[in-house]
């Protein structure tokens, strides 16, 4: 009884830890935005390409010790709580340089480049909620995201002095509250959903090769060393523009809508004025996060992993012309609603980054996310440097031309996405036709499934609702069993299938799909010796 009572106690710990930390994460990430706390620098050219270059490096580092499956990122204390102290001193620096501390210009420049390690440990902390089911994810993201806006809005508040010094310190704060959640986590039972790919290799230790994605696009397998390398998604520039679902598109996406965003930035960083405008901007920003946070949260109710992207995806565009139109068109305190269409889109952005490894292959989970905050630091720094750095040299009309040319790619892949959207058999679940006009249903299809990879009649109809995208709570009570059970049966349904996610049984389910319909070469999915 006594340890039966304490899961929902660690569970709770482990869950507020996680979004209270990541609210802290965010703010440090953040605290440019907080408006009303310093006044705006216009970063030169070579201090943006030394904070690229930076994270770009620290990127790189990451995406190296990943791959080679040395450990998992946020389980090095040592790494965690460096990425936080560098953050913590490049703003500490800045905190008492606007308290009228004189610091050379060497240092100065150090520090603006240190600040932006809260990026790196942003990421860290997306590869350790990978740990967590789909449905705590967005409840952590959502509360995280809720967490660093109201944050932005109660510091308004307080004293300057008070304000800027805990915004300095959230990054160490961040740091801690990691370390507190993935303890209690730790002590938390296993759940299907959760795995990652430290644990499928550990689960999997029996076998001579670790399991290669099945991404169409991405994979490669070689079975004559008994072992497979990491495959990254390759990038393809049609995918990018008219392929939104592709991994492609994704990185388009996030690409593309940063340096629309930046464009709405460079319209309103102008109009600070260290007093109500500036205080309007930072209530404003903050009211931005909540709302999209909200928004989100009323949506994951109905839609799921997939589909909650997928919105996501495109809701950004208009809001981000919204908010580009608004800074354009309004002076002074009106500018402030600009504020909030602006961080309603990079909260949407920051979700499509958090959601995507549920759509893309789960084995690459990591690159899945790294890439997006890539893309997103990159459409950063191009948007900026065009729009805003360059804006008082004799280049000062590129950055019209990049922000109109992305506006304009962003158009052509939303309507790529519309009209893919509008074509006939595209619904998850629903029949596909072959050549000839004849159709394989769904329960077919798993029906082969289960024949060839020897599923019991239960295990079939398990498959057959996640092929469907159903949960595993709607399972249990469409099954009238208890929702370990099922967990129970897709765990012996992943392990005969040989996949290691929802989203790599919903590609088997298509390809075999595909091949019993005749649309795609290969061997009929029934019955193998």
């Amino acid at each position: 009884m006594g340890e039966t009572a304490a899961k929902p106690e660690i569970r709770n710990i482990s869950w507020m830890a996680a979004w209270a930390g990541l609210a802290c994460c965010l703010v440090s990430k953040e605290s440019i935005r907080y408006t009303a706390l310093w006044t705006f620098e216009l970063k030169s050219p070579a201090l943006m390409i030394a904070i690229l270059a930076f994270i770009v490096a620290g990127f790189l580092g990451m995406a190296l010790a990943w791959t080679k499956r040395k450990t998992a990122l946020w389980k090095s204390g040592p790494l965690v709580f460096g990425l936080a102290f560098v953050s913590f001193a490049g703003t500490a620096v800045h905190v008492l340089e606007e308290g009228g501390m004189l610091a050379p210009d060497w240092l100065s420049f150090l520090a603006k480049v240190a600040a932006e390690a809260s990026l790196l440990l942003l990421v860290v902390y997306a590869q350790y909620l990978l740990q967590f089911s789909w449905s705590e994810r967005l409840s952590v993201f959502v509360w995280g995201i809720i967490g660093a806006g109201a944050w932005q809005i109660v510091l308004i508040a307080v004293s300057v002095d008070l304000a800027r010094w805990l915004v300095a310190i959230a990054a160490l704060l961040s740091a801690g509250l990691l370390v507190v959640s993935r303890r209690s986590f730790a002590q938390r039972p296993p759940t299907v959903e959760a795995e990652t790919a430290d644990q499928h290799s550990s689960a999997k230790g029996a076998r001579s090769s670790m399991a290669i994605p099945k991404n169409k696009a991405a994979s490669t397998e070689s079975n004559q060393t008994g072992t497979a390398l990491l495959a990254w998604p390759r990038l393809s520039l049609r995918d990018a523009l008219l392929s939104p679902k592709s991994f492609s598109g994704y990185v388009a996406t996030i690409f593309l809508v940063s340096i629309v965003l930046m464009g709405a930035y460079s319209q309103w960083r102008t109009q600070q004025d260290g007093q109500l405008v500036s205080m309007l901007v930072q209530a404003s920003s903050g009211f931005g996060f909540m709302l999209t946070a909200l928004v989100v949260s009323l949506l994951g109710r109905s839609v799921r992993d997939k589909s909650l992207l997928y919105v996501c995806q495109t809701i950004v565009l208009p809001v981000a012309l919204g908010a580009l139109y608004i800074g354009t068109a309004f002076q002074g305190p009106g500018v402030s609603l600009s504020v909030i269409l602006f961080d309603a889109a990079y909260s949407a952005i920051l979700f499509v980054i958090w959601l995507s490894p549920d759509v893309f292959d789960r084995n690459d989970s990591f690159i899945v996310v790294w890439a997006g905050f890539l893309a997103y630091k990159l459409g950063w720094f191009a948007g900026v440097l065009t729009t805003a750095s360059l804006a008082h040299t004799t280049a000062w009309w590129l950055g019209n031309v990049v922000v109109v040319s992305a506006f304009l790619c962003l158009v052509v892949q939303c309507s790529a996405f519309v009209v893919g959207n509008l074509r006939p058999g595209n619904a998850q679940g629903q029949p596909q036709a072959d050549s000839s006009g004849a159709r394989v249903s769904l329960e077919q299809v798993c029906g082969r499934l289960s024949e060839r990879f020897g599923l019991t009649a239960r295990e079939q109809d398990v498959l057959l609702l996640l092929a469907k995208g159903r949960t595993a709570s709607y399972i249990a009570r469409d099954l009238v069993v208890s929702e370990p059970t099922v967990r129970t049966h897709m765990s012996h349904i992943y392990r005969k299938m040989d996949v290691a996610s929802h989203q790599q049984l919903l590609d088997t389910v298509e390809q075999a799909t595909r091949q019993a319909s005749g649309s795609e070469p290969g061997n009929n999915p029934g019955p193998t010796s």
